[in-house]
């Protein structure tokens, strides 16, 4: 059972909120800038991930399954709900 809500788990993040960085920090950042900051951005991204998979099997010992995976839910619904209230303007260009 473990294994399917990690999948599912997985599944949706990969169709959701995972490629998510890649596809709006371009939108938000002047072409002046938009290289390094695009870089740190997603060091950042990274670095956080790295820690998340360093530190889930000692939280799923520590925590239990649905507690960490209902913490994870909830960053997830924070994130869509973020997501409904900041849209992108429509027909917006990056200036330089």
């Amino acid at each position: 059972m473990s294994a399917l809500i990690a999948g599912r788990f997985l599944l949706t993040f990969a169709l959701g909120a995972g490629p998510v960085p890649g596809l709006l920090l371009p939108e938000i950042f002047l072409n002046r800038i938009w290289a390094k900051a695009m870089a740190f951005c997603m060091l950042v991204h990274w670095v956080i991930n790295f820690f998340v998979g360093l530190l889930f099997l000692c939280l799923l010992q520590q925590l239990g399954p649905q507690l960490l995976y209902l913490i994870f839910a909830s960053v997830c619904m924070m994130e869509e709900f973020d997501n409904k209230v900041t849209k992108l303007q429509q027909g917006a260009t990056r200036t330089l």
